[in-house]
């Protein structure tokens, strides 16, 4: 085989090394947004709290969009509201939960989010005359500065309380926010729960 033939395979090999690359970032901007939440409270394992105490707290959250509209290539997140639930005593016998959030909107993006380097380059040229003979001098320097994120705009609304009344003798667990809330006891001043 000849060097030029030799030269083209391997041409050919990095070209398709290069494409693997791009298709690789491309498949991986083409995520679609996830929706999660992280509860603030210890999961699995019994606690107890009082009546007016925070018994469950999720922050909820969303992958942040990319200029087309996908999940951030490297998983940054935006808010997207709480929820809150909070001990309320007993009601006729049953442990009364009293439910609120928060939904929160914005217009977060990648696009807003990201500082952006902005390369300078200058160039400064000289010419003149010392006595009699002709000088000419050219001096380039280059640098660059970061142009902080524009940022979002958004708003918040308080959702509804919601109070719930759970016979938790007969029916413990109840699902809030993607988990679930189980009694294990209840009583006017205090309750015993855990979070699965």
């Amino acid at each position: 085989m000849t060097d030029s033939r030799l030269g083209a395979i391997g041409g050919h090999m990095l070209l398709r090394g290069h494409c693997l690359v791009l298709l690789t970032i491309a498949l991986a901007a083409c995520q679609q947004i996830q929706h999660s939440s992280d509860v603030a409270q210890p999961i699995g394992r019994s606690v107890t709290a009082g009546v007016g105490d925070v018994i469950f707290r999720a922050d909820e959250k969303k992958s942040m969009p990319n200029a087309f509209g996908r999940a951030d290539l490297f998983g940054r997140t935006t808010t997207t509201g709480m929820t809150v639930v909070q001990y309320g005593g007993l009601r006729n016998g049953n442990a009364l939960l009293v439910r609120s959030g928060v939904d929160i909107q914005s217009n977060q993006t990648t696009m807003n989010s990201t500082p952006i380097y902005v390369p300078t380059q200058q160039t400064t040229s000289m010419s003149g005359w010392v006595g009699t003979t002709p000088v000419m001098g050219t001096a380039s320097s280059s640098g660059g500065y970061f142009a902080p994120p524009i940022g979002a705009q958004g708003y918040s609304a308080a959702r509804a309380t919601i109070p719930i009344e759970v016979d938790w003798r007969r029916s413990p667990a109840v699902p809030i926010s993607g988990r679930t809330l189980y009694i294990e006891n209840a009583t006017p001043t205090s309750i015993t729960y855990s979070i699965r």
